[in-house]
């Protein structure tokens, strides 16, 4: 209120100009002392013990007036970026929004300016795509997919995926931490010789690493199948008709449940009718009159023979019109080639031809 410098709240006497508590006066000053000729709020005492231009109300050209920085912002009215991150106190205070004296506004290790100038990124949001990545330490911190998605996390010792692999050591590999199997070939890092080329051959890959073993042939790695959930000695976990690896690296579908989207229709028999097994509702459905979803209408049910209620009609664990459109088994019979074998252990577990009694060879 009194122009001498100092803030109502912190002025004994708001009401009498004074220096009391001001810095100390250096060099010579315009008079009188609580005079303010530039209108920035500052004395010319103050200006002068400051360093400011008593005549000029923004000395450092910042778009800040020297009082504003010393008295509201704190930043220095003689440097024109007193923190120093490439934007001017005055683009901070006015346009921006960020502090004019921090670098880093949301401490994600990037400076306020990268953010804004160069990577694009938010410097309000530590994690602006929202992957766990600070933005200093994300390789692409505007795409949570992009690239690997991720580089180091904390701690380095951690292994965010289980998959053998310690963070710190994706981040030197260039995999992602969030990912057992980076490259999709159903090894994990961890056991894969390399873990950014797919590559499912025992030992390949180009450097040290465990041979591929793959109990089931299933195409899934045996040690991925127990984080996966499936069977390490059954190709096909819930008797679907695709194999574990299909499902894991092929068709993104459930290995663990026969009808992924639960419309009904099993995972294989979408795929046999063309239709999406991850959308409930199958684009080209079975016929309307196929009271059991089996694939076969109830009037081809009665031509073979078999159940209108029934999906299975012999128990082999084959849906009735599978065996009769693509295995060529016989519906009704639980061995059709009389192996011993039904024929859903044959194609499902075994891998062997249901139609072929020698196959598995007996030992």
């Amino acid at each position: 209120t009194d122009g001498d410098g100092l803030l109502d709240g912190e002025d004994p006497d708001p009401l009498t100009a004074n220096t009391n508590g001001a810095p100390p006066i250096t060099g010579n000053c315009p008079e009188p002392l609580n005079g303010d000729p530039d209108t920035d709020n500052l004395t010319n005492a103050d200006e002068c013990a400051r360093g400011t231009d008593p005549f000029s109300d923004d000395t450092d050209f910042d778009g800040l007036r020297d009082g504003t920085e010393v008295l509201v912002v704190g930043s220095d009215p003689l440097d024109p970026d007193t923190d120093g991150d490439g934007l001017s106190d005055g683009e901070e205070f006015f346009d921006t929004g960020t502090n004019p004296i921090l670098f880093d506004t949301d401490g994600d290790g990037l400076d306020d300016g990268d953010e804004l100038n160069l990577f694009g990124t938010d410097p309000f949001n530590p994690d602006s795509d929202g992957d766990g990545i600070p933005d200093g330490d994300d390789t692409d911190p505007l795409d949570a997919g992009g690239g690997n998605g991720t580089t180091c996390l904390d701690p380095p010792m951690g292994d965010a995926d289980n998959d053998g692999l310690l963070n710190g050591d994706e981040c030197a590999a260039g995999t992602d931490p969030f990912d057992p199997d980076t490259d999709g070939d159903g090894l994990f890092d961890g056991s894969d010789p390399d873990p950014l080329i797919p590559n499912n051959s025992p030992g390949g890959g180009n450097g040290p690493g465990t041979a591929f073993l793959d109990s089931d042939g299933d195409g899934l790695g045996d040690d991925r199948e127990p984080f996966e959930g499936t069977d390490v000695f059954n190709h096909d976990t819930d008797f679907d008709g695709l194999t574990d690896g299909q499902e894991v690296i092929t068709f993104l579908t459930n290995p663990l449940s026969a009808d992924t989207d639960g419309d009904g229709v099993r995972d294989f028999e979408e795929l046999s009718f063309g239709a999406d097994p991850l959308v409930f509702g199958p684009g080209q459905p079975p016929p309307s009159n196929d009271s059991d979803f089996d694939g076969l209408t109830d009037e081809d049910e009665i031509f073979f023979g078999t159940s209108v209620t029934d999906p299975d009609t012999d128990g082999d664990m084959m849906l009735d019109g599978e065996e009769v459109s693509f295995w060529g088994t016989d519906p009704r019979i639980l061995d059709t080639d009389g192996d011993s074998l039904m024929d859903g252990v044959e194609a499902f577990i075994l891998g062997s031809d249901p139609l072929d009694p020698f196959d598995p060879p007996n030992p």
